[in-house]
């Protein structure tokens, strides 16, 4: 509970919570900066931090995002104390030069093994927030995306405007 909403569960061993995830549009022509993930005080002291980040470019009527603009993108990163925002963890992507257009729709999805039980979301009948009907969850990405109906994944992406896209090259 608190301010990053993380939630244990034993409902999250089940193998259809390994990939959370966000859907969003963009309002604007943007370039996609990075990923902001929540880390609890346990998972700052440990050495290194596993995680899979999966961006996609449409969405179906089934709940299946269609074309992943970051295949196989994974990492481990070192928590230090210099990066440590609040609880959020900045993963950037600005090598990557992704452009998110706004006629289209995104899907942003995680995996974090070291999770376990434990996920990061507000819980949407502990908070005066409504769920958005924006945060789903499976097993792989060869599944249909499920809803997640009582509340709203902790995960952000973090857009630039493409007028600050000059500076950044």
């Amino acid at each position: 509970k608190g301010g990053l909403g993380i939630w244990s569960s034993s409902s999250f061993t089940n193998p259809a919570f390994d990939w959370i995830g966000i859907k969003y549009n963009v309002e604007d022509t943007m370039l996609l900066s990075g990923v902001l993930i929540p880390f609890e005080q346990i998972t700052f002291e440990q050495n290194t931090i596993e995680y899979n980040i999966k961006l996609w470019e449409g969405w179906n009527n089934n709940n299946v995002p269609q074309e992943d603009l970051l295949p196989n993108y994974s990492g481990t990163w070192t928590p230090i104390q210099a990066d440590r925002n609040a609880g959020w963890s900045f993963i950037s992507f600005l090598e990557k030069n992704i452009i998110l257009n706004p006629e289209k729709e995104y899907y942003l999805e995680i995996n974090y093994p070291q999770l376990l039980t434990k996920r990061f979301f507000d819980y949407s009948s502990s908070s005066i927030s409504v769920s958005s009907n924006l945060s789903f969850f499976r097993e792989n990405s060869d599944m249909q995306c499920q809803l997640f109906s009582i509340g709203d994944w902790n995960i952000r992406a973090v857009m630039s405007g493409l007028d600050n896209n000059e500076s950044l090259s």
